[in-house]
């Protein structure tokens, strides 16, 4: 049992190959990957004191008439389709951190959590307005939007 352990150690040591001066790739830049026009696709609404996060499908009340969002390097444009209206139709946006954003906000007024990074490559955008009580946030909306 020894010898087995032994001579596995040593062909795993064998195996493996040091990596110096690995290369990762250049940084992709999220404000230029967002800039483009979307189309709304889903919306979930999302109970966040419940620990198992159920949700509510509402993609029928809110795409029974398109709903788009364009950005263009400085402003936004929202195409209000059917469903509530959470978003402004216009203005400015801008991300809390541009290296690493986690929020987009529009208008400096309304603050989307972004679910997941934006890429040039990637065809969905994942929003999520949240709604708090007293500092707590109690519900959201997530918004999945693909680009047209």
């Amino acid at each position: 049992m020894k010898k087995t352990i032994i001579y596995f150690m040593v062909g795993l040591i064998a195996c493996t190959n040091p990596v110096d001066n690995l290369e990762i790739g250049e940084p992709f830049d999220q404000s230029e990957a967002i800039l483009d026009q979307w189309v709304l696709v889903r919306v979930h609404h999302i109970d966040e004191l419940d620990l198992n996060k159920p949700f509510t499908d509402l993609t029928s009340l809110f795409t029974a008439t398109a709903s788009e969002i364009e950005f263009t390097s400085s402003s936004f444009t929202y195409t209000h389709g059917s469903g509530p209206d959470f978003l402004e139709s216009d203005g400015t946006w801008q991300f809390d951190d541009e290296n690493y954003p986690e929020y987009l906000s529009l208008n400096q007024t309304t603050q989307l959590q972004i679910g997941q990074p934006i890429r040039t490559y990637n065809d969905t955008l994942v929003l999520k307005l949240e709604r708090k009580c007293e500092e707590k946030t109690v519900s959201s909306y997530e918004y999945l939007f693909t680009r047209k």
